[in-house]
C-alpha cells in the first residue's frame, strides 16, 4: 500500500513564503483559521454562505488544542480577500 499526498504548486506559490506554508498546512490537515468554530467572536465574515472557504467547521470536527484564535496564522486569509 502506498501512502502520500501529492502537492502541486504553481509558480505563484514560490513568490511568497506564506503562500507556500499555507498550502503545506493544508497537506498536514490544517484548516483556515477563519473557519474555526469560534471565529465569529473575533472576525466578521461577509461572504456568501455557499463559499466553502468561509464556512465554519463544526465544533465536533475541530480540535483547537487550547490554542487561541491567531490573527497572524499562516492559515488565516488576509483582511480583504477576493472571493
Amino acid at each position: 500500500m502506498k501512502f502520500g499526498q501529492p502537492v502541486l504548486l504553481g509558480r505563484n506559490c514560490f513568490d511568497q513564503l506564506g503562500r507556500l506554508l499555507h498550502e503545506i498546512g493544508h497537506v498536514l490537515g490544517l484548516v483556515h483559521e477563519h473557519m474555526r468554530p469560534i471565529r465569529d467572536e473575533y472576525v466578521t465574515v461577509k461572504a456568501p454562505i455557499t463559499n466553502i472557504n468561509f464556512q465554519k467547521v463544526a465544533t465536533t470536527e475541530y480540535e483547537d488544542f487550547g490554542i487561541t484564535y491567531d490573527f497572524n496564522s499562516v492559515m488565516h486569509y488576509p483582511l480583504l480577500v477576493r472571493i
